[in-house]
């Protein structure tokens, strides 16, 4: 991710102030970006190796508001729908079986009238 996603995500959401989401944050790149904008941001992946990277990394940044954890999209949206202003899933569901499970629990993760932002580098109909 470049800060260069953050800034487009943030020119049109706003982060500051809001909870957002990344979806598979990965080394969390977005995650950091996003918070240092002013949001509230819980990063998630099922890789705990990617996880300790981003963790280390806003350790040793000094950056505040965010966290990690190793949760599916899926089992999220059950514990905390509508719980996000904005939801994030970047170049995450070309690695996925069935894209469209992820895709839906992005939309029940976000709060009616929040933003969700998707971007692949699968191109193909599907």
């Amino acid at each position: 991710m470049t800060p260069s996603k953050s800034t487009a995500i943030d020119q049109r959401a706003g982060v500051r102030g809001k909870r957002v989401v990344d979806i598979g944050c990965g080394g969390g790149i977005l995650s950091d970006a996003m918070a240092r904008r002013g949001a509230d941001v819980l990063g998630i992946d099922l890789s705990t190796k990617a996880l300790r990277v981003a963790s280390l990394h806003a350790l040793e940044a000094g950056t505040s508001g965010v966290q990690y954890r190793e949760v599916s999209a899926e089992d999220l949206a059950e514990e905390a729908p509508a719980g996000f202003d904005v939801v994030t899933c970047m170049e995450m569901l070309e690695h996925v079986p069935d894209p469209s499970l992820v895709v839906a629990a992005c939309t029940k993760l976000v709060k009616p009238g929040g933003w969700l932002f998707f971007s692949t580098i699968n191109r193909n109909p599907k």
